[in-house]
């Protein structure tokens, strides 16, 4: 069997498999009326959004509040618009196959960046159902599988020919969209700033001033957000990362990660790309479903180290064990050991980065800016 038809079979398991799990999704949402809660926020934000209420203030006035608010910015509410006029089944059953093909594709697409010698079908099933991350994001609803989405566009628009103007105006809209979560965007900055794609990089940083400048041109808008966001913080916000247990710790943290994120970019490894995704022990907020921002360097992990050894590291966001932690009360000097697990995987991650193989005319960044 050669190569394509090999990667066609995989291919062909991979969607019959994917399309075996949107349906047992889609059996779980419509037949036993679940609506994931994150999902329903969303559908809050565009109802009110579009009957001309505060998306903010006004949630309790949507037939679809289900006890969460919208708590995206103003800017965020003319992507989800269109879910107010589709009906509740359909907006579940979009979601379930938006939901499971983009992870899909992630998985697919990390699988063949770093030449993974599994079948991407395999590995999809097992992440979706042993990471923690993966199927607390489809349990809830949250937005964090498209952003990863968007993380990997990221990382395929800076591989593409420096020459073409397209990738330059494209890297501008994903930058638009980032900021619906803005915490991912320091992250898919680095993507650019590794692959030394500057115009990239400030067309991106665009994308994301727009966004800010349009929520905040929204002046009540904005000021009912504030509101809320202020009531949400003090309702659900859990003092166990750098930067709610301490500024100057977030700080130190900063520091080092910057001096880090340095290093790599003059070393200039072969898969620098990956470590921006480790900006997640930066971000102000932590869910769960948070972590799914580190599928790359699990992946990275996988590659360079094998499976039990990416097994060991990879140990904290396996499931149940989040879950015990976080019901425990388990905890690192007041920190989420999942958190802490976290900024010691990236360390490690870090120093096989570190010790790699420079880029040069073979690297896949090389092979695409040829192409």
């Amino acid at each position: 069997m050669n190569d394509s038809s090999h990667h066609g079979s995989h291919d062909r398991d991979g969607v019959i498999l994917v399309l075996a799990v949107i349906g047992l999704l889609l059996i779980a949402r419509l037949a036993f009326g679940i609506t994931p809660h994150d999902l329903s926020a969303y559908v809050v934000g565009a109802d009110l959004f579009t009957r001309g209420l505060s998306p903010y203030l006004d949630y309790t006035q949507s037939p679809h509040y289900e006890g969460y608010p919208f708590v995206y910015m103003p800017g965020a509410l003319p992507f989800f618009a269109p879910l107010a006029l589709l009906p509740t089944a359909a907006i579940l059953a979009l979601d379930a196959i938006l939901r499971v093909s983009v992870f899909a594709l992630c998985v697919r697409t990390l699988v063949g960046w770093l030449k993974i010698q599994v079948e991407w079908p395999k590995v999809f099933l097992v992440t979706l159902v042993s990471l923690y991350a993966a199927y607390i994001d489809v349990l809830t609803g949250n937005f964090a599988t498209f952003m990863l989405g968007q993380a990997l566009c990221a990382v395929w628009l800076s591989r593409r020919p420096q020459a073409a103007r397209w990738p330059v105006a494209a890297t501008g809209l994903l930058g638009v969209s980032v900021m619906i979560k803005p915490t991912w965007a320091l992250g898919v900055l680095v993507v650019f700033v590794m692959a030394r794609r500057w115009r990239q990089a400030a067309s991106f940083l665009v994308g994301c001033a727009l966004f800010l400048t349009a929520s905040v041109m929204q002046v009540q808008a904005f000021a009912d957000w504030r509101v809320l966001l202020g009531q949400v913080t003090s309702y659900w916000w859990e003092s166990r990362n750098f930067w709610t247990t301490s500024p100057l710790l977030w700080g130190l943290v900063a520091a080092c990660w910057g001096v880090a994120t340095l290093l790599i970019w003059r070393k200039r490894p072969e898969h620098a790309w990956v470590w921006g995704m480790s900006a997640v022990m930066l971000w102000p907020r932590h869910g769960y479903y948070s972590y799914l921002v580190l599928l790359p360097i699990h992946a990275y992990l996988y590659a360079r180290l094998g499976a039990w050894k990416t097994l060991a590291l990879s140990l904290a966001f396996i499931s149940p064990l989040p879950r015990l932690l976080e019901l425990n009360g388990v905890t690192v000097f007041g920190l989420d050991l999942v958190l802490c697990w976290a900024v010691g995987v990236s360390a490690v991650t870090w120093w096989l980065l570190y010790h790699g193989e420079p880029e040069d005319v073979a690297s896949p960044s090389a092979l695409s800016a040829k192409a």
